[in-house]
């Protein structure tokens, strides 16, 4: 992934906030920070196949593309991540675009997270 990382976790919502709070934590040291840093953060959902300690699979290629598509500052999420968090009323999400992602089949879903 060359200088990005990648995280898996046992749920949805908790992947969600890890993120906000990864991009608030960015923001507060930028506030005093000389170099700023500025992260792009893509979350997909679904079941990916684990082997040793590391995770592949479909889901896993459509999140990495997911966070190529983002912007620095910026969380992006799929439709399928949108529609399992949606109901718990805890994120805002932005209307969405259709965007072509390298090595998936047609166009995809994305929406912006509120997080600031």
């Amino acid at each position: 992934m060359g200088d990005g990382f990648m995280l898996a976790f046992g749920s949805a919502l908790d992947g969600l906030r890890c993120a906000i709070g990864m991009q608030h934590a960015f923001a507060e040291r930028n506030t005093q920070a000389h170099e700023t840093i500025h992260v792009r953060i893509g979350l997909h959902t679904g079941e990916a196949i684990k082997e040793a300690d590391d995770f592949f699979g479909s889901h896993v290629n459509l999140a990495a593309r997911v966070g190529g598509a983002a912007t620095g500052d910026e969380i992006l999420v799929s439709g399928l991540l949108k529609a399992l968090t949606e109901s718990a009323g805890e994120f805002a999400f932005d209307e969405g675009c259709e965007v072509e992602l390298k090595g998936i089949n047609g166009p995809q879903r994305v929406h912006a997270v509120a997080w600031q």
